[in-house]
């Protein structure tokens, strides 16, 4: 029977397949038992923990009124703009001229945007933008929905009124056009019960890694004793 120290000769090339350390090659030092001194070489890697730990500042989520006193609308036509609005126009064609943030039946948001948490949607402040953006292309559109939305059924909406034009169709497919060039346009949904890391989070991390990679890569020697069995000798 093969002993430790005859699979593991003293100065052999070893990987270590357990943690820490995963992956790292080292030398042999000494073997004991049913367990090796090993000296890895261990790389440097992004110190990643200072943005996960901050992370909850850099995606912050605000309440529905806070957003709507930012951007001037109420909290109703918020509450509706970034959920799911149509339009009929004529009759029989149907036109989505909300933001669809928001999936209440499937109690999910969009990553990065919104958010559902104890019941109440939460915002981020990418959605400020898009509400200012809406208002600064599109004003007739929410000051008409701020007036009737919530007294007239969605089928019922005189859009000639709305757009103050019997151009009805070329406003419609401006305003379509428009939507769906948002960075929101078809955006990740994320369920309520999800432990999601921010758009935001991701692109911090993927700075880090980019300015890590920039330094001169360097590594330290870290010498510890293993099993046996966490250990690959290619010989």
């Amino acid at each position: 029977m093969t002993s430790i120290a005859e699979m593991l000769p003293k100065n052999a090339e070893v990987f270590n397949i357990g943690v820490p350390h995963y992956g790292c090659m080292g030398k042999v030092c000494s073997t004991h038992g049913g367990n090796a001194t090993i000296t890895f070489q261990v790389p440097d890697e992004p110190n990643l923990a200072r943005i996960l730990k901050k992370k909850h500042t850099l995606s912050s989520y605000h309440p529905g009124w806070k957003i709507a006193s930012n951007t001037g609308v109420s909290g109703y036509i918020l509450s509706r703009i970034t959920g799911s609005v149509y339009a009929y126009y004529p009759e029989t064609r149907k036109w989505s001229i909300g933001l669809n943030l928001k999936f209440t039946k499937e109690r999910s948001g969009v990553a990065g945007f919104t958010k559902r948490k104890d019941n109440e949607w939460l915002y981020s402040d990418a959605v400020t933008g898009l509400i200012l953006g809406y208002r600064e292309r599109f004003p007739e559109v929410l000051t008409y929905l701020e007036e009737t939305l919530g007294k007239t059924a969605e089928q019922d909406l005189n859009l000639e009124s709305m757009f103050g034009t019997t151009n009805v169709v070329e406003k419609l497919q401006e305003l379509t056009k428009w939507l769906k060039s948002l960075p929101s346009y078809g955006g990740t949904k994320v369920h309520e019960s999800s432990n999601t890391i921010e758009p935001i989070v991701v692109s911090a991390i993927d700075e880090e890694i980019k300015l890590f990679k920039k330094k001169a890569g360097k590594s330290k020697d870290v010498t510890v004793s293993v099993l046996s069995r966490y250990l690959y000798c290619p010989q």
